[in-house]
């Protein structure tokens, strides 16, 4: 199942639903879609998505990038995007260790640039197999926000979460993902998201998927509202 979140100004991305396929070695994904309409409505939109992992017994690796652009009734407006790198290591059974680069803009949100640099653990709560699993994590993260007509925000943020991924056979899986991002220095600054998703395997290498988001946001810009609701259904193709 490939998933990523919507990209927003203080945007998540929803690492957690693209690991629970422990598969060895490398795997990816490719997700391109072009939608348009004419008449009362002029509408354009392009979007692209690609995930790459590499696992072994004791080391992940993961890199994913998205961009999206859009035009209506001839004027640009959607132009967003967002790479995300990281690797994680085994420490023992039930603890990793990890780290990742982020980097993300949106022009309609005003974002000219974040950067995010961060570490932390991830712990194995539950696995029964392929069936059942449940992980959380916990960690810190250095972040640069260069936002249009202000001054550049610096600040460092903690990052938990608490994952779900249930697969009662071959062909389906449901996720759930919540993030907690609260400002270190002040937590009443603090970002949330929560994620479901669902995914039809059709064939070895299409699946249909759903996604559902909710994400809040305590101090957003100005003119951006606090919380977002979303949904995306999509087809897939695993290379």
């Amino acid at each position: 199942m490939f998933f990523l979140s919507g990209l927003r100004t203080h945007a998540f991305i929803n690492i957690e639903s693209l690991r629970h396929d422990e598969e060895k070695g490398f795997n990816g994904a490719f997700d391109f879609s072009l939608a348009g309409q004419s008449g009362n409505v002029e509408r354009n939109t392009l979007k692209t998505k690609s995930f790459n992992k590499y696992l072994n017994q004791k080391n992940e690796f993961l890199i994913i990038g998205s961009y999206s652009y859009g035009e209506s009734g001839g004027a640009r407006d959607l132009n967003s995007g967002y790479s995300h790198v990281r690797y994680t290591r085994l420490t023992t059974g039930l603890v990793y260790l990890e780290i990742f680069n982020q980097l993300q803009f949106s022009e309609f949100q005003r974002l000219d640039l974040r950067v995010l640099n961060g570490f932390g653990a991830r712990f194995k709560m539950l696995r029964r197999k392929e069936q059942l699993s449940l992980y959380s994590g916990l960690g810190v993260f250095y972040e640069i926000e260069n936002l249009r007509n202000l001054e550049d925000n610096e600040n460092y943020r903690l990052n938990g979460y608490i994952s779900l991924v249930a697969k009662p056979n071959d062909k389906l899986t449901f996720t759930f993902t919540t993030y907690s991002q609260p400002l270190i220095e002040d937590f009443s600054d603090l970002r949330l998201q929560s994620n479901f998703g669902f995914s039809d395997k059709i064939t070895d290498k299409i699946s249909l998927g759903l996604i559902v988001l909710y994400s809040f946001d305590s101090d957003p810009p100005e003119e951006v509202k606090k919380a977002d609701f979303s949904y995306k259904v999509s087809l897939n193709f695993k290379y």
